[in-house]
């Protein structure tokens, strides 16, 4: 006769739960509609807090079948499967190691790519595991039903198919700026993405966003060639027309000339590392007392100038990232070069074996005209 496992039925109980099923379909309805119709904070907050309510009891329902020859009591096993569901979490949070192992095993399950947000802010959903522990001491009671096996399997896969991760935003293509926000469209994905600090930092868009539809409309309307003139100095006008230089007129656009290019010597390294540079779009921003040039440079993310005469940066946005001309350090060299590098050592490596063969073949010559010779002598 097959001998009962307490635990495993007590998890079961907690699954079967109206509260339970209730936080599993909040999941599901959470990260397969709502994530994708209006993404915002509130989404990624409602993610953790059902998931962190019946997660604890998955696993377990694992822990009691893995560990059922050590007779653990409910209460012990209760304290693994919470404790290491709120480590994991803490982790997956805090750590960005963790957050990209636990994203690439998600992967492998659902067979797509998986983005999981590293933000400390949502630790705050571990209040809710309370509640679950609650839940937890006091189900020993009550009786199992099928639906609870049901309740398993669709929490189980509630967890592992978690919305997938939208579309890379890997080129810049248009910018807009509105309201203080600086806004970038790109040409791989359909949302934009904003900063409000110049660049430096960015945050998707949601589609809910009342001016959505105007900024992307705004950002689909810009056409090369651009010119902007600056609006201090109306006689410098900056210009671009898709390639890589960024041109500059003193004299409202009667003349131009070089404003910024790769490095003559960097340009073949830059565009074998990670693809030609072509500039986008241009725009000049007034905040304040201060102006600034912004540049979309496709791939490797945009330039920014403070005007007139301030330093070009390359900032990245999202994984359009620039590529640097010069290494900032010997390792990163090493890193950035390590083909060349290895192509030159293989052909080094073949030249002194050519230079060793024939070495050893004028040896051998050598030794055979020697050879000869002796026997010529030894015969006379």
């Amino acid at each position: 006769m097959k001998s009962r496992n307490p635990v495993f039925e007590n998890s079961l109980a907690c699954l079967q739960h109206p509260l339970t099923l209730l936080s599993i379909a909040v999941l599901l309805l959470n990260d397969h509609i709502l994530k994708v119709i209006a993404p915002s904070w509130l989404t990624g907050k409602i993610s953790d807090f059902a998931g962190l309510f019946f997660f604890p009891f998955i696993v377990a329902a694992g822990l009691s079948l893995a560990l059922a020859k050590f007779n653990l009591s409910r209460e012990r096993i209760g304290q693994i499967a919470f404790g290491l569901v709120a480590v994991w979490f803490v982790l997956l949070k805090t750590s960005p190691l963790v957050n990209s192992l636990t994203a690439q095993l998600a992967s492998l399950f659902i067979s797509a790519p998986t983005r999981l947000i590293l933000d400390p802010t949502d630790l705050v959903a571990l209040v809710v595991m309370w509640l679950a522990w609650v839940f937890w001491q006091n189900q020993s009671s009550v009786v199992v039903s099928r639906k609870a096996y049901v309740s398993l399997v669709v929490g189980v896969v509630a967890c592992l198919a978690t919305s997938p991760a939208p579309l890379p935003f890997t080129d810049v293509v248009a910018l807009t700026y509105r309201d203080g926000i600086l806004y970038a469209k790109s040409s791989s994905t359909f949302y934009l993405v904003r900063s409000t600090n110049k660049g430096d930092i960015w945050e998707g868009v949601g589609y809910s966003n009342d001016d959505w539809k105007t900024i992307d409309a705004a950002l689909s309307e810009r056409k090369l060639p651009i010119q902007v003139c600056d609006p201090a100095i109306l006689q410098i006008c900056y210009r671009v027309d898709g390639t890589e230089n960024i041109l500059i007129s003193n004299d409202g656009g009667k003349s131009w000339q070089t404003a910024w290019e790769i490095p003559s010597a960097r340009r073949e390294y830059v565009s074998r590392f990670s693809g030609i540079i072509a500039t986008f779009d241009l725009l000049i921003v007034e905040e304040g007392d201060a102006r600034y040039l912004f540049v979309a440079l496709g791939r490797h993310g945009i330039l920014r100038r403070q005007l007139p005469d301030g330093e070009w940066i390359q900032l990245g946005v999202d994984e359009a990232q620039p590529t640097p001309p010069y290494a900032p350090d010997i390792l990163s060299a090493v890193s950035y070069t390590k083909n060349e590098f290895l192509i030159w050592l293989g052909v080094a490596f073949l030249a002194l074996m050519v230079n060793q063969m024939a070495v050893w073949g004028r040896l051998t010559d050598a030794r055979t005209i020697k050879s000869f010779i002796w026997q010529l002598s030894s015969r006379s």
